[in-house]
């Protein structure tokens, strides 16, 4: 992505027609992999692109903004096949959950890992709660976790962090 960030465009118009593009070619390569997995016949949870830790705060926002067009692709298409999703952006939110400003350090790697399993004991309950009318215990498939958001705060480390912008 980073070379579309640099890319000489001539108007927004461009601009706009090539993360267009990109979205398009993102969007059937990952409805390809996300197919390829549920073929397995395995609950299937899928995670958003975290937005990263740039210590230029610009190119920060530019990174963002344009995660956004691979984020929409992956919310979407977890919506339509009513998978379950990890929204890292709100996971990793501290300077200090990135090891550098592409990848998670441990404590970002810690809260992540919470994250799926605080998943995984939600689904497992609903699973356990939810029957037929025979009383057979039966799997609702992968629905997206109620109050994820909630859980978060759980998982971060105690005291203050700085923020990613």
């Amino acid at each position: 992505m980073p070379s579309i960030l640099n890319a000489p465009l001539d108007s927004t118009t461009g601009a706009l027609a090539a993360l267009s593009d990109l979205s398009r070619n993102f969007e059937e390569k990952y409805r390809r992999a996300v197919e390829s997995c549920r073929r397995l016949n395995l609950p299937l949870t899928v995670c958003t692109i975290y937005n990263g830790c740039f210590p230029d705060a610009q190119y920060q926002r530019l990174i963002s903004t344009a995660l956004t067009v691979f984020n929409d692709v992956i919310l979407r298409v977890a919506i339509e096949l009513s998978l379950s999703v990890i929204d890292v952006r709100f996971v990793c939110i501290c300077s200090s959950d990135y090891a550098n400003p592409l990848e998670p350090s441990s404590m970002g790697g810690a809260k992540i890992a919470c994250a799926m399993i605080d998943l995984y004991q939600d689904i497992r309950k609903r699973k356990r709660h939810t029957s037929s009318h025979r009383g057979v215990p039966r799997a609702e498939g992968n629905q997206p976790a109620r109050g994820f958001s909630d859980k978060v705060s759980r998982c971060a480390p105690t005291g203050r962090c700085r923020p990613v912008s």
